[in-house]
């Protein structure tokens, strides 16, 4: 999946697509929860299942229904929208979602991809291997060059956390805040002119289509929604 920075980035761009949002911070925070359960001491990769809405679509890492798990994320923003109750969570709660939308893309854009061009001759576990490399410096690369960053800084560190249904923790987030504020992107300049997996020309083609196909899918959703009863109801099936 997804490292965090592209998460942020993807919301911090869409913060000019989705009006709804009225504050920021904690969409931005919401759009990194769900890598929260990492940090538990308890962590198994069934709570990641949970938190990435991934139940019933096949085993982590290797989907087998990107219908069911599109309908997951929609049935979860839906619950998000009709809650009465909790209207104060409603931003970082759509922040899930959009973490789980640019997950779904991006195995569908980057991991899937990739594997049909190099899987054969390469092994999967060779790919693997090399694929995280990639993944994991490309991240760092967008953190260092991206204009944005300081600003999701600022929006990170002023962010509320909140419990989430019992799967994500408010003391798993705010510890997974400060990993990313002050530990993971603390490196050297990282060089990623030889990637040939996820170049930084690619990251940036991938995060402009994300962030349009994710503010048309959530208009849709919202259109879909007329405010009475439950959204999962009314949704069109296998959208």
């Amino acid at each position: 999946m997804a490292y965090q920075m592209i998460h942020m980035e993807v919301a911090y761009r869409l913060l000019n697509r989705l009006p709804q949002i009225e504050n920021a911070a904690e969409f931005i925070l919401g759009s990194v929860a769900p890598d929260s359960v990492h940090m538990d001491p308890d962590f198994t990769i069934d709570r990641k299942v949970k938190s990435h809405m991934f139940e019933g679509c096949g085993k982590w890492s290797d989907t087998q229904d990107y219908r069911r798990w599109k309908s997951n994320i929609g049935d979860t923003f839906g619950k998000i929208l009709t809650e009465r109750e909790r209207t104060d969570y409603r931003d970082f709660g759509i922040g899930l979602c959009v973490h789980c939308l640019t997950d779904y893309l991006n195995d569908i854009k980057n991991w899937r991809r990739l594997q049909s061009e190099h899987i054969p001759p390469m092994e999967l576990e060779e790919f693997k291997e090399a694929y995280y490399v990639e993944a994991r410096g490309i991240d760092l690369w967008l953190y260092q060059n991206s204009k944005n960053t300081a600003a999701i800084r600022v929006l990170l560190a002023n962010a509320k956390a909140f419990d989430a249904e019992g799967l994500l923790r408010i003391e798993n987030i705010e510890k997974q805040r400060d990993h990313l504020l002050n530990v993971q992107y603390d490196v050297e300049t990282v060089n990623v002119s030889d990637y040939r997996f996820l170049p930084a020309s690619a990251i940036e083609e991938f995060i402009d289509s994300v962030v349009n196909e994710i503010a048309e899918t959530i208009k849709l959703w919202q259109t879909e929604y007329s405010g009475e009863g439950s959204f999962l109801l009314r949704r069109k099936p296998n959208r």
